[in-house]
C-alpha cells in the first residue's frame, strides 16, 4: 500500500481516524499482510525493496 499526501491533510486525518492499517486487505486481514509505506515511508528504495520482496519466491511466501 502506498499513500502520500500534503502534511496537513495527513495530520488532520491522524486526529480523526483511529485504525490500526488503512490497507484494505490489512484491515480486512487484521494484521500486517503488505506493507504499508505511508508519508516519510514512501521512498523509492523502500518501494524497491518491498515490490523485490514480493516478486521473490521468500516474498510470496508470507
Amino acid at each position: 500500500m502506498l499513500s502520500k499526501t500534503s502534511w496537513f491533510s495527513y495530520k488532520i486525518a491522524k486526529l480523526l481516524v483511529n485504525v490500526k492499517y488503512i490497507s484494505l486487505v490489512n484491515l480486512i486481514a487484521d494484521k500486517e499482510v503488505v506493507k504499508e509505506l505511508i508519508q516519510k515511508d514512501l521512498t523509492v528504495s523502500n518501494m524497491v525493496s518491498e515490490l523485490s520482496s514480493i516478486l521473490t519466491e521468500e516474498g510470496s511466501a508470507k
